[in-house]
């Protein structure tokens, strides 16, 4: 009986081992899918970032070539050989040309300009609080001296 019961156990512990051996594997099998799947998401996510340059390239060469069209349709209305047209064209583009350096010039005082205020902001303050309690000063001594003037 003791035989029989041995026997039982030792087929119960095969079994077991089997069933282990099995959900190692698949556990493995799991993990491995788990990892595929992150590296699967990673690569997704570079080409979405790559899809998204190739778009703004295409969008922008669209632009471009929808501004050689429109170039193309001009020069075509007016031909090269009209020195008026030349001549209006060349005054527009240094017109332009001094109207973006000015700009180009405000740009910079600008930037200077708040560069400066952020480097002097709290020497400004300081010197502001300084000055409020100066005057604070003045005026405490401006009363005290009226007080000794009146009581004298």
């Amino acid at each position: 009986e003791l035989r029989e019961e041995y026997d039982n156990l030792v087929q119960q512990r095969a079994m077991l081992t089997l069933t282990k051996a099995k959900v190692d594997t698949d556990y493995t099998n799991v993990k491995n899918m788990e990892f595929a799947a992150t590296e699967n998401e990673e690569k997704a996510a570079a080409l979405k970032v790559q899809i998204a340059q190739v778009d703004a390239k295409y969008d922008f060469e669209r632009q471009l070539k929808s501004n050689f069209g429109a170039i193309l349709k001009m020069c075509a209305r007016h031909p090269a050989h009209a020195q008026a047209l030349i001549d209006e064209l060349e005054s527009k583009l240094i017109a332009d040309t001094t109207l973006i350096n000015q700009i180009r010039d405000l740009l910079r005082e600008e930037l200077y300009e708040n560069v400066a205020t952020q480097n002097y902001f709290k020497a400004m303050t300081k010197a502001t609080d300084e000055l409020y309690h100066l005057h604070d000063e003045m005026r405490e001594n401006r009363r005290r001296q009226r007080n000794n003037l009146n009581q004298a």
